[in-house]
């Protein structure tokens, strides 16, 4: 069984209290904020994967900026130790998508296609511009970011008994 999270960053593993952390470290919050994810928030997907057997997709903003091992390498010096296995389409590839939900069906449809689908899967966003697929949303507040709370509702939409 496939399951999958769909995982933006700012506003899930990142948060206003994470600037202020980074603050500390950087002096700089900007710096730490567009450059780290805070290991407070990635906690939470890290026991989210671990217990649904669940790989990420990311589908952040971050995704232009970062290639697929930048992106990995970020989450695992904040304590993630699951499998990143992709990104959604941007660029070109992203013509005709007008939601982030979009974007994550032409994902899910090319997985299908591709004789990998998905079985089950999660979004967690800050963001709720996910169309017919609002449903399997877990939304985020960009001031506090991923929270424990957070964990049973992306278990559940997983499949998973929390």
């Amino acid at each position: 069984m496939r399951r999958i999270v769909f995982l933006d960053f700012d506003g899930v593993l990142n948060s206003d209290g994470s600037r202020e952390r980074g603050a500390h470290l950087f002096g700089n919050p900007d710096t730490f904020f567009h450059t780290h994810v805070d290991p407070h928030h990635v906690q939470h997907l890290e026991i989210i994967c671990q217990k649904a057997q669940a790989e990420v997709v990311v589908s952040s903003t971050w995704r232009h900026g970062f290639p697929l091992g930048g992106l990995a390498a970020i989450l695992r010096t904040a304590g993630f130790t699951g499998n990143v296995v992709g990104k959604t389409v941007h660029g070109a590839a992203a013509q005709g998508c007008k939601i982030r939900g979009d974007e994550i069906q032409r994902y899910l449809d090319s997985a299908e296609r591709s004789g990998e689908p998905v079985n089950e899967f999660v979004i967690i966003d800050d963001s709720d511009d996910m169309g017919p697929l609002l449903p399997k949303l877990v939304q985020t507040q960009f001031g506090v970011g991923l929270l424990a709370t957070h964990v049973p509702l992306a278990l559940r939409q997983l499949g998973v008994k929390p």
